[in-house]
């Protein structure tokens, strides 16, 4: 199980875990490498960059495309006690 909330504690330790888990050694150079480019601050600016093509690829007919906060524990401000059931 990869919850957002310990990539966020601690993201080159679950990199590396989920890495080793598909069988993958990283050397510590890769690793910072990958940690650097999935920050959340690195791809909001590579989809400002690109005016969100890359998003708008993977995206179903008619959904929105956005970046919230990058930060764990948001959705207990958007969903009501009963919708977080």
């Amino acid at each position: 199980l990869l919850r957002y909330e310990d990539l966020c504690a601690d993201t080159r330790a679950q990199v590396a875990r989920v890495a080793g888990l598909l069988g993958v050694q990283p050397d510590g150079a890769a690793l910072d490498a990958a940690v650097r480019a999935s920050s959340f601050e690195a791809m909001r600016q590579r989809h400002e960059a690109t005016d969100g093509a890359a998003s708008r690829a993977m995206r179903h007919e008619g959904e929105a495309g956005h970046f919230r906060r990058g930060s764990p524990g948001g959705w207990r401000e958007k969903f009501t006690p009963e919708q977080s059931r």
